[in-house]
């Protein structure tokens, strides 16, 4: 085992590493500190860096943390912490919630581009079967049907596409209120057929 200390009042903290590891948490710590004297707003708790250093020495090559460092300095608006470095580690991005939505709505409209038509007396419209996720259906369905994306495919309707955004995102919670609706339901159901048949006074 070897043990990392310095002057400063980050690496005087002590940190109990490994020898195949160790020169490169420091490495790791060094290009730390470098990136918050240029970003400012470093962690303040003692010893806050030189987790952060472990850490990212076992989540990825220096290459990987160096092009993570990178677009946290291009795209981190408020101070960068552990979170914001870790999911742009090339390989461990967390998807953008906004990019997915926003992706979302282009596959609705492509698809819908494709497979939606005029009947043959032009009074409705004919779809063929879908077979985009669940999330996105559903949200099609609550934003007006296959109608209205057929029609913005030949008319932006940017009206359409903020109504799309919000109920996507909303798709997890309406699923969960579903769920504990139809359980309820259930409950209230198998009890009144139990009071039917008499086995519940």
């Amino acid at each position: 085992m070897e043990t990392i200390e310095s002057q400063t009042p980050e690496m005087s903290t002590s940190v109990s590493l490994h020898s195949s590891n160790g020169e490169r948490t420091k490495e790791l710590l060094n290009t730390l500190m470098r990136f918050y004297s240029v970003m400012g707003n470093r962690p303040d708790e003692p010893g806050a860096l030189s987790l952060m250093a472990e850490i990212l020495c076992q989540s990825g090559t220096e290459e990987q943390v160096s092009a993570a460092l990178t677009r946290c300095a291009r795209e981190c608006q408020f101070p960068v912490r552990l979170p914001d470095i870790l999911r742009r580690i090339p390989g461990q991005e967390v998807p953008d919630p906004e990019a997915e939505a926003r992706a979302a709505f282009d596959a609705a409209t492509k698809w819908a581009k494709y497979h939606v038509r005029s009947g043959p007396e032009g009074d409705g419209i004919e779809v063929d079967t879908c077979h985009l996720e669940q999330r996105i259906q559903d949200t099609v369905r609550r934003c007006g049907g296959w109608r209205a994306f057929a029609l913005a495919g030949r008319t932006p309707d940017p009206f359409l596409k903020k109504e799309f955004l919000a109920e996507y995102r909303a798709w997890n919670a309406i699923e969960h209120v579903n769920q504990r609706r139809l359980l309820k339901d259930g409950a209230i159901e198998n009890r009144f057929q139990r009071l039917l048949s008499g086995k519940e006074m």
